[in-house]
Formats: C-alpha cells, sequence, structure tokens
C-alpha cells in the first residue's frame, strides 16, 4: 500500500509540474511535514523583496490588492486562481493559529509568522494542518477544492492591517509571480 500510494505521489507531482509550466505562477516543490521543530526554529520574517516568501499554489493573478471586489470594497489580499486539487504550501515558516471552515471563505488557515505578520490562505478543499502545528516554508498544509476553477485568496497583514503580499513573492512575467 505504501509504495503505490508513494508511486502516485510521484506522478502526481510530475504532473503538477508540467501543468505549472503554462501558469502563471511556479509553487516550489513541496516538502514533507517537519515532525520536531521547535518555536525557535522558526525563521523572522523577511523583508519586502521578490522571492523572499514561497507562492503557496500553482496559478495566475485574479485580483491584485486593492483592487475592488465583486461586493464594492478593496481587497485586503491576492487572489490566485488555480487548478482542481492543487497542492498548498506554507508560504513562510509559522504556526497555525486558525484552521477551519470559516463563512463562505471555504476552508482557511491563518499562521502567525515570526516579527508580527500574519498570513491567511482562504478557498481550500482540505486542510492538512491543525492549530498549534508548527509548519516551515514550502511545507503542504492542504489541497484546494475539486471545482472547475478554485481560487486561493491569500491575505498578509503585519500588526493587523493589511498589507500587499505580491512584493515578497517572486515575479515571473505580467502579473504573474512565481
Amino acid at each position: 500500500l505504501y509504495a503505490r500510494l508513494e508511486r502516485e505521489r510521484v506522478e502526481t507531482e510530475k504532473r503538477l509540474r508540467e501543468q505549472q509550466l503554462a501558469l502563471n505562477i511556479e509553487a516550489p516543490e513541496p516538502r514533507r511535514r517537519s515532525q520536531s521543530i521547535s518555536v525557535g526554529q522558526l525563521r523572522l520574517f523577511p523583508k519586502a523583496k521578490p522571492g523572499a516568501v514561497s507562492a503557496p499554489v500553482a496559478g495566475a493573478l485574479a485580483q491584485l490588492f486593492g483592487a475592488t471586489d465583486d461586493v464594492g470594497e478593496k481587497a485586503e489580499g491576492l487572489e490566485i486562481r488555480t487548478r482542481p486539487n492543487a497542492q498548498v504550501v506554507a508560504p513562510f515558516d509559522g504556526e497555525i493559529v486558525f484552521a477551519e471552515r470559516f463563512g463562505g471563505y471555504g476552508r482557511m488557515l491563518m499562521i502567525q509568522h515570526r516579527g508580527d505578520y500574519i498570513s491567511t490562505l482562504a478557498g481550500l478543499g482540505r486542510l492538512d494542518v491543525s492549530v498549534g502545528d508548527l509548519v516551515l516554508e514550502g511545507e503542504p498544509i492542504g489541497v484546494m477544492s475539486n471545482e472547475k476553477a478554485p481560487a486561493l485568496y491569500l491575505e498578509l497583514r503585519r500588526k493587523a492591517r493589511p498589507i500587499d503580499p505580491k512584493p515578497w513573492l517572486a515575479r515571473r512575467n505580467g502579473d504573474g509571480i512565481g
């Protein structure tokens, strides 16, 4: 059983890499979950520079920070269109402080990062972490839903104020990141 699951995982990762070439965002290679890390091993959240933080999912930018959303409010994060069942990874080291379904946002995670930053990821179909888990950048934390064109909402806050996460993510072409 384990060998079959491992073969399926390798095949799935290979297909994901092939599909990422056609998208505007390239997610990092997911790492295995850390078994024994401590808060002291979590890195301080970096200054804003391209590539300082991993893209949490492969996809294309669908909405930018500050854009007017469907209900006329200014977006306090980014929306990344992705493929069904796409792997979602931790954008940076941190502690899971919220992990559950939240209103119309689907399953949502909040990760507390050292340096008074919190990232919020919403729209996931499945969560693979729980409150209190410590994660490292690039570790799998969930999977997108299997709907036709799922979108991950990514919000970054410093001292409770929303800030544009795009400057931390690696740029690719146009409005793409990765």
